[in-house]
């Protein structure tokens, strides 16, 4: 397929162009179908994984790919993470001001005796002395 410029594209009639808003060039129905049966035959060979298979079939049928609305998912999910991270920080705060108890002063202390005990980080790895930083930053 020869390049397009932008002088080029807007000589075109719309009627060149595909997907919503007429915005992908086509030159005929022959190149859609050999850019599905390209997808197919990679994909039978193993060369293409599945979700690359269908992202690309996706974007053949011209599909809008994404979020719409991005910010509000990611502020969702921020507010998700601090919720979770406040909820186990909530639980987890007891147990350090028993390792205190015990006569642990360092931060470092306090992460290996959580690591000793077996309790997970909120996201499910060991404990270091930041992480019981940040748990006792959020009481």
């Amino acid at each position: 397929m020869a390049r397009l410029t932008a002088a080029k594209r807007r000589a075109e009639p719309k009627s060149v162009f595909a997907c919503p808003g007429r915005t992908y060039p086509v030159e005929d129905d022959a190149h859609a179908i050999l850019a599905k049966a390209i997808v197919t035959r990679k994909m039978g060979r193993g060369q293409m994984s599945r979700g690359e298979g269908a992202l690309s079939a996706a974007k053949a049928r011209c599909q809008k790919l994404g979020n719409p609305n991005i910010s509000a998912a990611r502020e969702a999910g921020a507010t998700a993470l601090k919720a979770n991270a406040d909820r186990h920080a909530a639980n987890v705060l007891p147990i350090i001001a028993e390792i205190q108890k015990s006569g642990a002063t360092t931060l470092r202390a306090m992460a290996e005796a959580l690591n000793a005990r077996g309790i997970p980080t909120p996201r499910g790895r060991k404990w270091e002395a930041m992480s019981v930083k940040n748990a006792l930053a959020r009481a």
